[in-house]
Parts: structure tokens; sequence; C-alpha cells
């Protein structure tokens, strides 16, 4: 960071948020700085404001929102405490504890230090780190401008978290980096070669990078200094710097291999955890493991007096009588004014910045992140009425069994794209709480396949503590699974979808259904198998138009848009480029019957796809009344620019299932008089044809929007009757959705 005059700046004297703008104080490659007071708590504190641009939208601001507030949790010495993140006319900005001092850079600007001042900085450094990461928390940035030098001493770490918006964001001219195939983000001169190659950064990628500062205060320069940044990258990835020792002869031979091990290629071979080093450091530090060489160096007799005389001093106060109880009081009185002062210390964070911002997260909807806080806060205030009532508004209590027990279960936010799950537990999970909102789960145990699907936290009722949420699943033995399909479980069940709720309840079997939409590159193995040449996939008789057609006659209605066999959508018997992974359409509904019965499947019955889709059903097997149209929904494609590939839109099914709304309707078993029916809506299409009704075409339609998913049955007892058979087009009249409005006078 380069340290500024304020000079004239537009932002100076105003307000962002609750904090007044005071002075610039510096920059550098992630923003400005500048001195602000919070007219809240009257206290300064430094304000990062983000170069514009670096959250280009809503998600990713949000998802830096979550990680601000993951560094809020930080609170050690020697780690700025990050205070509060808010937007404001287009200003991004992080509000940090403010640090007077100088940077680590600035004060190596004149010359290496002394191995004296290296050590207790170096024990500072790497106690910072291993708080972090007993949080999960990497730096991936570490480098002397990020290290804050207090006037009393202390050094503080700063920008924790910031590199990682570099990862999508472009890359900022002021800080040297390298891109590549791979998201990598940091400053290269300090980068362990795992970050380099873009492989997984963990703590011993903070470690390598606190080697190389380590090498800058023994030496003055970095490991490989003055190097182009070709000729850097393969320094860092395949030489080894100069010993420290041979830059700087007064280093002792201890340093020197503190420093290597941190700066080792391998991170198998570095320190494995901040506290090693730190121990290492404070050994080094301490009169037993310091310089020996200076304690060997003095003349023989002089060392052997002053050790007779230092004996002769101190004996009545060595004697275990005494010394033993002095140390006991000691220890004992600091360890009660250290915990004292560190809980009272959580205890004001608590009530003064932990509740209010919970308080508003939840008018924010942001229920998750508030019960996040809130749960932090209970550590420290477990018996507050504020907090009691914020975890009501933003918990819901949990319970999950399987069979067999054992099963580990996982949980994360409901259509997020990130593939960090919380773990919550070991089946049976009796009650656990979790915070409220749609959540998708992973079930795992080894020998057995994952299960995967999303169960609900009540998003869209009035607060209400007494919601729980009870989730059952089956297990089956490794690779019972087909690939690319998931496991529905079996039960008791009537559609619910409102076009269908009147049909009558039936023992369904548990089954497989598939994972995603058929894709153009599955069907176009069918085709190129000569599916729409072989007789034996094509067992249904073809009516159209009430008259019966010839294997051939229907074959000639089938082709695309060249007049081949295939797909309306098709050209050349051939999907069109780039679009493998694309939903086939352009589909009849006896194309979609052929192809299921090439792939060893069915097509699904309204029973089967409605369970799988599972509209509304979570409302029947929890205490809640609770909707799971809503979030999928909201993450599925009913907008007019035509199909996605499968699986783009996050909208999961509660089976695990994708694309069930939106994207291509999709043909379904069952039909009435005349035509057979497509289930989920489509692209371009009103969302409530995924949870209110169906539509009813000629098996022959051929429409752009038209698709399929097929089933398989778990096991080789017959489908119930009922399942198979065909819907009447209207249901009796007693049902609300399709009675006719008595007129105004009879009303």
């Amino acid at each position: 960071m380069t340290v500024e005059t304020s000079g004239h700046d537009p932002l100076i004297g105003q307000t962002l948020g609750h904090y007044r703008v005071v002075d610039k104080i510096g920059s550098g490659g992630m923003g400005v700085v500048y001195l602000a007071q919070d007219q809240h708590l009257q206290r300064d504190v430094a304000i990062k404001v983000l170069p514009p641009g670096t959250l280009s939208d809503d998600s990713c601001r949000r998802r830096f929102r979550n990680e601000a507030l993951a560094l809020s949790r930080l609170n050690h010495p020697n780690i700025a405490t990050i205070y509060d993140f808010d937007t404001q006319q287009d200003l991004d900005f992080l509000v940090m504890e403010y640090i007077p001092g100088v940077t680590l850079s600035d004060k190596l600007a004149a010359a290496s230090l002394p191995e004296k001042q290296i050590i207790p900085l170096g024990i500072q450094l790497a106690e910072g780190l291993s708080a972090a990461h007993e949080h999960a928390v990497i730096h991936r940035d570490l480098k002397p401008g990020n290290l804050r030098l207090a006037s009393d001493g202390r050094l503080k770490i700063l920008d924790f978290g910031l590199a990682k918006l570099r990862m999508d964001a472009v890359a900022n001219p002021a800080t040297e980096t390298i891109t590549g195939t791979h998201a990598v983000a940091g400053t290269l001169a300090y980068m362990a070669p795992e970050q380099i190659v873009g492989g997984e950064v963990d703590p011993r990628t903070d470690i390598h990078a606190a080697g190389a500062v380590l090498y800058e205060m023994a030496t003055g320069r970095r490991p490989f200094a003055k190097l182009d940044t070709g000729e850097l990258v393969a320094a860092i990835l395949r030489s080894s710097p100069a010993p420290p020792t041979s830059l700087n002869p007064k280093l002792s031979p201890e340093l020197e291999r503190i420093i290597s091990k941190c700066l080792e290629k391998d991170r198998d071979s570095r320190y494995q955890s901040a506290k090693e080093l730190a121990i290492d450091l404070r050994r080094l530090g301490t009169p037993s493991g310091a310089s020996v060489l200076e304690r060997t160096s003095r003349p023989r007799g002089l060392e052997e007096s002053a050790s007779v005389e230092k004996t002769k001093a101190y004996q009545p106060l060595t004697r275990p009588a005494v010394l033993i109880p002095v140390i006991l009081v000691v220890a004992t009185l600091t360890l009660l004014a250290t915990y004292t002062i560190y809980h009272n210390r959580k205890t004001q964070w608590a009530r003064e910045v932990a509740l209010p911002h919970a308080k508003q997260l939840i008018v924010q909807g942001d229920w998750p992140e508030a019960y996040k806080l809130a749960a932090q806060a209970e550590k420290y205030i477990p018996h507050d009425p504020q907090l009691h009532e914020i975890l009501a508004d933003s918990a819901v209590l949990l319970s999950v069994t399987t069979d067999p027990p054992g099963a580990s279960v996982f949980l994360k936010p409901y259509a997020n794209s990130n593939d960090t799950w919380d773990s919550v537990g070991i089946t049976p999970i009796k009650v656990c709480r979790i915070s409220r909102g749609f959540k998708e789960y992973k079930i795992t145990k080894p020998s057995f396949d994952t299960i995967t699907g999303f169960t609900a936290g009540d998003q869209r009722l009035p607060p209400d503590q007494g919601v729980q949420l009870q989730l059952a699943r089956t297990l089956v033995p490794l690779g019972t699974t087909p690939p690319e399909m998931v496991l529905v479980d079996a039960g008791n069940y009537s559609p619910t979808i409102l076009y269908f709720r009147r049909l009558q309840r039936v023992d369904l079997g548990a089954f497989f259904i598939d994972k995603y939409e058929t894709t153009n590159r599955l069907y176009q193995a069918f085709l190129d198998a000569g599916g729409y040449k072989d007789k034996k996939y094509w067992k249904l008789p073809f009516l159209h138009n009430g008259k019966s057609l010839s294997w051939e006659e229907a074959m000639a209605l089938f082709t695309d848009k060249t007049g081949r066999n295939g797909p309306a959508t098709w050209e050349l018997a051939h999907f069109p480029e780039g679009q493998g992974d694309y939903p086939v359409s352009g589909i009849s509904w006896y194309e979609a019957a052929a192809y299921a019965e090439f792939a060893g499947k069915l097509l699904p019955t309204v029973y089967h796809w409605n369970k799988a889709a599972g509209v509304y059903d979570l409302g029947e097997t929890t205490t809640a009344n609770v909707s799971m149209v809503q979030p999928v929904i909201m993450h599925s494609n009913f907008g007019d620019s035509g199909p996605a590939p499968v699986g783009k839109y996050r909208g999961v099914s509660p089976s695990g299932a994708y694309d069930m709304a939106g994207n291509v309707r999709e043909w379904i078993w069952n039909g009435a008089p005349g035509g057979k029916y497509l289930l989920g809506g489509s692209w371009g299409t009103p969302e409530y044809l995924f949870f209110e009704t169906a539509e009813l075409l000629t098996p022959f339609d051929r429409s752009a929007t038209n698709g399929f998913r097929c089933m398989k049955l778990f096991d080789n007892r017959p489908l119930p009757e009922a399942t198979t058979a065909d819907v009447p087009k209207s249901l009796p009249a007693s049902d609300f959705l399709f009675n006719k409005p008595v007129n105004d006078t009879i009303f």
C-alpha cells in the first residue's frame, strides 16, 4: 500500500453509512483507504473503498459480504479487525480497525532488521496466521505491504480475504499478479509454487509467504529479486533463493533453517501449521534456544564467575517451596485478567455490533447470515432477550434419519454453485438448529451411494420457533443408482400438482429418475444406433387424428428440418453444433417412448414425475405448510432466450433432479383421449405450468419446447394400475380450480 496525504478527494468530509470520512491515508491494488470516524461508537476506523467493478453484481457482492462476515469473526491481537461491509452510491467499502503506524514494507525500505527484531515480529505473524487458519481462513496475499506495525510494536495482518476477490475481478496493474487457466490471486514475489500453477491453496501456502516475508526482513531483499515475470515464475517453481546468511552473516544458522523450511517447494516439507512456526521462533527467541554462539564466545573464566554469582543471589527464590506458589499465583492472575478483558470485549461486540447487524439482515431476508452472527453472539450473551428473538426469527430445527443410520449429513444454501458444504452431523440426528432458508443437502456413507436433494427452512411464513424439518432418506449400496440418475424413495403417494390432486393415493415403490433432461448427445446415440429403423423400439400403436398409422407412415412424420429422421429442431440427422449438452427438443411422445425403450427405461408417470419434482411436498412431511415451488422456479429457465444446457440453472428438485421446472416441458406416460400430457413448463411459458396444471397435446406434437426425461424402477414390482391410467381432461366439479364461478346475483 502507498501512504498518501489527503490532497483533494471528493469523499473527504462525506458520510458512508454512519462513518464520516476524515482523510485519505493510502491506496493500493485493492482500493483506497480512508481514515474515518464511527459516529455511533465514536472511534476512529479505516475504510477501504474497493475499486469500481470489483464487485460486479449483487451475487458477487453477496459472496464478499459473506466473506467479510467470516473475517469479522477473526478476533486476534495480530489481525486487523473487520467491523462492517456496506454499499452506498455504487461504492463498496469495508470498515476495519484503524491502526496508527507504518507498514513493514515502509520499515524495510531503509534496511534489513536485526534478528532481535525479526523474531518477535515473526512470532506475531505466525500467531495471527494460526488464529486465522483455525477458522479456515487463508490470506492468499501475505506480503510486507499487508503487515502494519503499530506504535506499541504490535504487528497487525491486514486485508485477510481480499485477495480472493481478484479471482473474480480483472487483475490490477498496481499489484504484480499472474493469471492463467486457473483462478490465481496474490502478489507474485510472495506466491507459493502451488499458487502459481493454479493448485489448491491451504494454510501452508500462507506459511510459504511468511517465509518470504521473514527472508526480506532478514536480508533486506525478496527471495528472488530483480527478475522479470517469466524468470520469477521459473525461479519460484524450480530454484532455491540465496541462503540468508550469505547476504547477512550476522544471522544465526537456526533462523536461516526456519526461513528455509518455510520456503520449501513441496508443501509437505514446510511447517505444517503456523503454530509450529511460532513454536520454533519462540524457542529461538528464548535464552535456552537463542545464540549459543554468543555464549560460547565469552571467556570461560568470566562465564563461570558470573554463573556462580547469579546462583548465589537467586538461590533463596529458586527453592521449590517459594518458587512454585509464586508462579501459580502469577499465572492464575494473568489468566483471569486476560479472560476478563477478552470476554468484556466480546460481550460488547455481541451487543453493539452483532445483534444490530443480525436484525438488519433479517429485515433484508438474509436469514443464514443473520443466524451465523446470532450463533456467534450466543457464546458471549446466551441469556440476552434480543438474541433469543433473533434466533427465533433466523433459525429452525432439523431432524435427519437414514436407513441404515451412521451417514454423514451436509448442507449448503439452495442453488449455491459453491461446492463448500457445512457438516451437520451423523445420523440419526434427533434435533439440530440450522438457519432458516432453503438448503441443499448431501448424505454420504462409505459403501453406499451419495444422496442429494433439498429441504426448506420455511422462508415464506412468519417466524415461528416451533417449525421443525424432518428429513428421512433410504440409502442404497454403492453402485446401485444408475449413472446420471437419482433415487426417489418409496411411499404412499398421490400427485400434488393442482390439476392432478384428485387422483387416488397409491403405494409407490422406490425408483430412479434422470438427473437431467435427455440431451441431444444422448438422443444422437439412439439415432446413430438405428433407432428410427428398428421397429423393436416402437411398441405402441400410432393413432393420429383418430386414424391408425403404419410404422412407415409414422416414421415419415418424424423428420428434421432437412427431411431426415430425427427431432424437428435438428438438421442432417444431427443436433446443432455446440449443443450436445442441451436438452433434445422437437420431440413427439412416440419418439420419447422409443428412446426410453432403447435406454432400458420408462417414461415417468404423473405419479413418479410429480414425486421427483416435489411440488408442494414439504407441507405434507413437516409441521409447516411450506411450498417447494418458490426456490425451484426462481432458479429455473422460464425466460425467452431458448433452452439452456442441462443443469446450468441451479433449480434442483427435492430429490436431486435438475430442470424439472422450465427449460423444456417433459412428456410423461399418461394421457387423455386424443392426447398425452407434458409437465413442468418450458422456456417462454408461464411459471404456473410447473405447479398448477399440465399441457395436453397430440402425441405427434413436435414443438421446439417438447423434451423428456426417463425413469427406472428400483425393483421388478409391477406399477400400480392407477399410475399408468389415463387422466380425464377435467377433474370433478368439487375441485375449486375447475369450478365455474357463479354470477354476482347468485353469490
